[in-house]
């Protein structure tokens, strides 16, 4: 097995990351870090506490760079670290040939009640649940909701900043949701993006071991206390604040239009895309809804996508209940959704096409960037 480049994954605390960096440096040959690093009572925390205290741009970027020259795979929480120094990590990696992945949250409630929850209770992990004593007050006191407000807008200007310093230096950074691992209805496709991520870092070994690596690092990182949080008393006053945020998108997703036809497509009884969310490797999107054929429909029917990369075939096989349950009558209700994946949007429109068995092809919508 080839080892191409060392990798830093960029996240947020309570993302699910230790779990996935875990199982990724155990399959690196890379020198491991400790979790956070340059957290300033960690491993490289001397960095952080010099900086703090002398603010020396020289010193502290001839210390990232020797850490870097080490080529040490690490997880970085970036948004509570110094900007000068995620931005000296950043390019020292870049000049030492790292990979980098980014981790993130697009719905940042539970992220922001797992921090309150933690720093609450002392129930960091599911070590610490262990006798199961948890102080009943804390769920009647006020959650500071103006304050993570602030916190999580920090974290996402800050991650988005050395994602597009990366970019912008033509680096190809990894994005994962953790939607799309963790809460993901589609196990295919949530295995789909793990196995993309070891193809994309050279970690990659055959598949049954490969398919093992997934269902571990999809099934192995709840902390245990998410029943927790809606028992504070502000928590319906911190998620509408949240919603004033919106979601959290990394990626090729900003501008991308999807253009319906004006009228109902008469191959099909519905239609319905969702927006696009950002795909594995930098710059593309996953594309993906319902496309209910009409109850006499030969199923041998094929959706596909053309795009800058050539052309992909949807997963048009993925259940889906709502509409089961809206149209009883029709056999393919019960598998209706579709997802497509690797679409990459460039100068040219692309496009969502249903073939029939006859080979027509009817446009369903196109897909516009920026």
């Amino acid at each position: 097995m080839s080892e191409a480049a060392p990798f830093i994954i960029w996240t947020f605390r309570r993302t699910g990351g230790t779990n996935l960096s875990s199982a990724l440096f155990d399959r690196s040959s890379f020198e491991k870090s400790q979790h956070e690093p340059f957290n300033p009572e960690r491993q490289f925390g001397k960095v952080t506490n010099d900086w703090l205290e002398n603010r020396d741009p020289s010193a502290m970027q001839a210390a990232v760079e020797e850490i870097c020259q080490r080529r040490v795979v690490m997880k970085h929480c970036l948004e509570i670290i110094p900007e000068e120094i995620n931005t000296a990590l950043a390019k020292a990696a870049i000049a030492q040939g790292y990979r980098h992945v980014f981790l993130y949250r697009r719905n940042s409630l539970d992220r922001l009640m797992s921090l309150h929850f933690a720093s609450q209770s002392g129930v960091w992990g599911k070590e610490h649940l262990k006798d199961g004593q948890i102080d009943e007050e804390i769920f009647q006191q006020g959650i500071p909701v103006q304050k993570l407000l602030a916190h999580e807008s920090h974290c996402r200007t800050e991650m988005l900043r050395i994602y597009n310093l990366l970019r912008k230096e033509n680096q190809q950074p990894l994005v994962l949701a953790f939607e799309d691992l963790y809460l993901n209805p589609s196990m295919s496709e949530a295995q789909r993006q793990v196995l993309s991520t070891l193809q994309a870092l050279k970690l990659a070994s055959d598949s049954q071991q490969d398919l093992a690596f997934a269902e571990k690092v999809l099934t192995g990182g709840e902390q245990g206390t998410r029943n927790h949080y809606t028992r504070f008393v502000d928590y319906e006053h911190l998620s509408q604040a949240l919603n004033t945020l919106g979601d959290f998108e990394v990626g090729a997703t900003s501008g991308v239009e999807i253009i319906m036809p004006a009228t109902p497509v008469k191959e099909l009884q519905k239609l319905q895309i969702w927006p696009a969310r950002s795909d594995v490797q930098a710059g593309s999107i996953v594309l993906e809804g319902v496309a209910l054929l009409p109850a006499g429909a030969s199923p041998s029917h094929t959706l596909l996508v053309t795009h800058a990369g050539g052309e992909s075939i949807a997963d048009w096989s993925l259940p889906s209940p709502k509409i089961a349950a809206e149209f009883p009558a029709n056999p393919h209700g019960k598998s209706a959704r579709f997802v497509a994946s690797g679409i990459i949007c460039g100068k040219q429109a692309c496009q969502l096409i249903l073939r029939t068995p006859e080979g027509k092809m009817v446009e369903l919508a196109r897909i516009e960037a920026p």
